[in-house]
Parts: structure tokens; sequence; C-alpha cells
């Protein structure tokens, strides 16, 4: 087995972003958290849309819950979806006020801005790094980083990231 510390991949448009996103949602488990890193306007909401909708939930209802902190969706999934938001965490005990111990427990996390959280991210998460292309409005490079389980799952999520045929970066 390979020593898998993070792998690249250069997305061009949102068709890719929707397929990337199609064979990442199968891996996704209970308990499982997903880290999202960037800028704003780097793409970690759209990254969140596309994501949800191979899951089950509409795209076009999936909104950042910047000022809520937390949007819980169950509607006809078998785990709960907690899309964090923290942009405007002022404190990372915060976090604790808005169901964190339970999202952990109960469902699957996807946290935007999880920086804010300091010490209190799970150790166990992957990490996706995104960075747009200020020149092409929808090129992003997307960089994941397996941490702790994550890596007990790094053949399935290599296989994954490495099933695409279009630009590759390793």
């Amino acid at each position: 087995m390979h020593s898998f510390s993070s792998y690249t991949i250069n997305i061009r448009n949102l068709t890719h972003l929707s397929q990337l996103c199609a064979t990442l949602a199968p891996l996704l488990k209970k308990q499982d958290v997903i880290a999202l890193h960037g800028n704003l306007g780097a793409g970690k909401t759209t990254l969140t849309q596309y994501l949800l909708d191979h899951i089950g939930i509409p795209k076009h209802t999936v909104t950042s819950p910047t000022f809520n902190l937390v949007q819980v969706y169950t509607k006809n999934l078998t785990t709960s979806i907690w899309h964090f938001d923290l942009y405007r965490l002022n404190f990372p005990e915060e976090i604790y006020e808005v169901g964190f111990e339970e999202a952990l427990s109960e469902g699957i996390s996807i946290i935007e801005w999880p920086e804010k959280l300091d010490h209190f991210l799970p150790k166990n998460h992957l990490a996706i790094h995104l960075e747009f292309d200020k020149k092409k409005e929808n090129n992003r490079k997307l960089t994941f980083t397996p941490k702790g389980n994550w890596k007990n799952k790094y053949h399935d999520l290599f296989n994954c990231l490495t099933s695409f045929n279009f630009e590759k970066k390793s």
C-alpha cells in the first residue's frame, strides 16, 4: 500500500466537481467528518451542494448556514448530514452550543471554515483544501488529505480520486 499524505486534482468545471462528488459520496458513513478549507469564494458551499445532491438532498435546497452556523438534513436519509459554516464563530467552544457532539456521534459532518475550531476539530477527518483560479471562474485545485481514521480508507479514497479522466496531479 502507498503512503498517502495528500492528493491534488484540478477541476475545470462544475460537471467535473459533480463527478468527483458522485464518486466521493458513497464513501461517507456515520461519524465521518469532512473539513473544507479555502478562502471566501473558493467553492466550499458549492462542493457541499454537489456532495449532498449525490446523497439525495437536491443541491438547490442546500445553502450555507452562515448565520445559524449549522443546517441538519435528515429527510429520506439513513444518516443525518450536519453542514456547519463556522465563518461567524467567535470562539471554538461555541461549537458545542449548536449540536456538535450529536453531529459527531449520529451523523456525517461537513465543516466549512474548520480552522475556527482550533483543537476541537476531530483528529479523524478528511481535509479538502480548495483554491480557485482567479482567471477562470470554475477552475479549482482540490487537495485531499486524510487524517486519523480516514487513512484507513486510503485505498477507497485513492481509487476514488484517481478514477477521473480529467486533469490529475499528485
